[in-house]
């Protein structure tokens, strides 16, 4: 089990109820077609910092956070000049590759001749390419997330050995495969299939679960053949040591979502980890129907319940649902969702933040605080979560480009209720807390958060290490 030391701030508020505002001048990030890449805070300050960048063809840079206040800090840090390559195949990702306590950051290209950069972070003192040392691989084709074109790349510590490991999807040998760098400590292995059998034409999408609470991150296999089929979806279990073998009981998970994206979440609050499928606008729903795809874990055997129609997140607005933001907006302990939404028939979309009420109940709230959000049908950039302020409520960056140009930083001023932030830290373990798991009781209520390598979705992680439990009027 992970030694670590445990800080949090418990801080009370009154309950307002108002539009989230436009901050992004205030927080001087540039606006004009901007886009964070992921979340780092990379000098250990407890502030935010984020990876920006203005337009697809824009640089690659890091704005340092100061009490809110965002500056480009880049050249101080001598972060290397690398510009986008207008297409939006680029991501980037924080974690802590040598356990050093300070986070670093890996940069990747998807699609042919994709490749992986990686840059140490020195103490947060500035940052040194270590690409080489490192053996991260070159010319490698590497798996785009659909709409985001996002690098498909996740985090793990999948052989339990204090290191963080990187999965991630692609192309060799005329096959589509689910790959592993294995971390030694100052570089990577070559990387290996872990998961194959996909063929020539069925993309693996894929997202860290542990269905089984026995501490080894296990996969959820999303099998697309095409983002108008429904794609097989499969559990694959870890045996501690970064093997992987089909789950062989019966999961109860049929084929979904189109988009191959997967939210993974306590939705019950019962310590063990359930699943949430986007879909494609060419799944409607009916009354008996429901397009977004709900699976209920059942006790950690392998089988789940679908419960779709128990919590379902599903608002008016029609499109490709590919993307979902699980967090607590309210503060009142209950899981609320953020959907990116793309939508098929016009040049604008907009998302849908939706508040659980709990039972069955969600209540779209979008109109409500967020009403003027919208995005570009067609840019490959996604929406990011997080407290830039430090004021214990999530706030909302909507990125920017084509008819809607101006990014906007929507800062969350609605929240009651009272919170704790965690951040956890290693005595004698790793630093890195992905896979971590940290449990809060607050009154008859308890609730469960993960550390993952991917924000706990299939798509892209941002990097962010504090946890956020919004714990009502207690």
């Amino acid at each position: 089990m992970k030694k670590l030391l445990l800080s949090f701030f418990l801080v009370l508020h009154l309950s307002v109820y108002a539009q989230f505002p436009d901050v992004i001048g205030s927080a001087q990030l540039p606006a004009s077609n901007g886009m964070i890449l992921a979340l780092i805070d990379y000098n250990n300050d407890e502030f935010t910092d984020v990876v920006y960048q203005n337009g697809l063809g824009g640089n690659i840079e890091i704005f340092g956070n100061k009490n809110g206040v965002f500056s480009n800090v880049s050249a101080q840090l001598g972060f290397p000049l690398i510009a986008g390559n207008g297409q939006g195949t680029e991501g980037v990702y924080a974690f802590d590759y040598n356990q050093d306590g300070f986070k670093d950051l890996l940069y990747a290209q998807s699609g042919a001749n994709g490749a992986m950069r990686l840059f140490k972070n020195n103490c947060g003192i500035n940052f040194t390419e270590v690409s080489g040392a490192a053996n991260m691989p070159v010319n490698t084709t590497i798996v785009a997330q659909y709409q985001s074109l996002n690098p498909i790349i996740l985090f793990s510590d999948v052989d339990k050995d204090n290191d963080i490991d990187i999965l991630f999807s692609r192309f060799i040998g005329g096959q589509f495969h689910i790959s592993l760098l294995r971390n030694a400590g100052s570089s990577f292995a070559n990387p290996v299939n872990v998961i194959s059998g996909f063929g020539a034409s069925t993309i693996p999408n894929f997202a860290l679960i542990d269905f089984n609470n026995d501490r080894n991150e296990d996969l959820l296999v999303i099998s697309n053949t095409g983002f108008s089929n429904a794609g097989a979806i499969s559990l694959f279990e870890n045996n501690g040591a970064g093997l992987y073998s089909l789950f062989s009981g019966t999961t109860g998970i049929t084929n979904s979502s189109p988009v191959g994206f997967a939210q993974i979440l306590d939705y019950n609050h019962d310590g063990f980890q359930d699943i949430l499928l986007g879909s494609k606008d060419t799944v409607q729903p009916t009354p008996s129907v429901f397009s977004l795809k709900v699976y209920r874990n059942t006790n950690g055997t392998g089988a789940f319940s679908d419960q779709s129609a128990n919590f379902n997140s599903q608002s008016t607005l029609l499109g490709d649902y590919f993307n979902a933001h699980a967090f607590d907006y309210n503060n009142d302990g209950r899981t609320d969702l953020l959907w990116e939404i793309k939508n098929t028939s016009g040049a604008s979309s907009k998302p849908a933040l939706m508040r659980y009420n709990g039972g069955t109940s969600f209540t779209s709230v979008q109109n409500t605080f967020i009403p003027s959000a919208t995005t570009d049908t067609n840019i490959t950039a996604n929406y990011v979560l997080f407290d830039y302020d430090n004021d214990g409520k999530v706030d909302i960056f909507q990125p920017g480009g084509g008819s809607s140009p101006n990014a906007r930083l929507l800062k969350n001023i609605s929240l009651g209720n009272n919170y704790v932030s965690i951040r956890l830290r290693s005595c004698t373990g790793p630093t890195d807390p992905v896979g971590s798991r940290v449990y809060a009781k607050f009154g008859p209520t308890t609730t469960h958060r993960t550390y993952s390598g991917q924000s706990n979705t299939s798509t892209q992680a941002y990097g962010i290490d504090k946890l956020y439990f919004g714990l009502g009027s207690v």
